[in-house]
């Protein structure tokens, strides 16, 4: 019994210390400032971030990518069954520890404007480099 106890003990001990040495950050959502942001287009798009884009292009998803001193911000809203769609930035600003961005998956203005192949719309922005967290909104 008294073995168990100890046994306990020790692994209480070593996860207590464990999470002691982890860095929990706490994301301040006050905004500071609008972040300056170029949207590429696909010709400007760095070849290594290009590539991760076709790798899961069709499925949704945001993430980011530091690249030549830049940083690159990709939302992508994964297969759409028809052309037309576009990514609209809503909004993208700073707090003192962290990068926010809001995107909107805009649908053709009417019929007409629907192509009958599908689509794979997304956006790439490039910013100054940061190494602030990137939270999408």
């Amino acid at each position: 019994m008294a073995k168990k106890i100890l046994i306990f003990v020790l692994a209480l001990m070593v996860l207590v210390g464990a999470c002691a040495m982890m860095k929990v950050t706490r994301i301040d959502k006050e905004r500071v400032e609008d972040v300056e942001y170029k949207v590429l287009l696909e010709e400007e798009i760095p070849a290594e971030v290009f590539e991760e884009i076709e790798r899961f292009k069709h499925e949704s998803k945001q993430c980011s990518y530091i690249c030549s001193d830049k940083l690159y911000i990709v939302v992508s809203y994964g297969r759409q069954d028809a052309g037309g769609y576009s990514v609209e930035v809503n909004d993208l600003y700073e707090s003192s520890n962290t990068i926010f961005v809001k995107t909107t998956l805009m649908g053709p203005k009417s019929k007409k404007d629907a192509k009958e192949d599908e689509s794979y719309p997304y956006v790439v922005l490039k910013l100054s480099l940061s190494d602030k967290k990137v939270v999408f909104i």
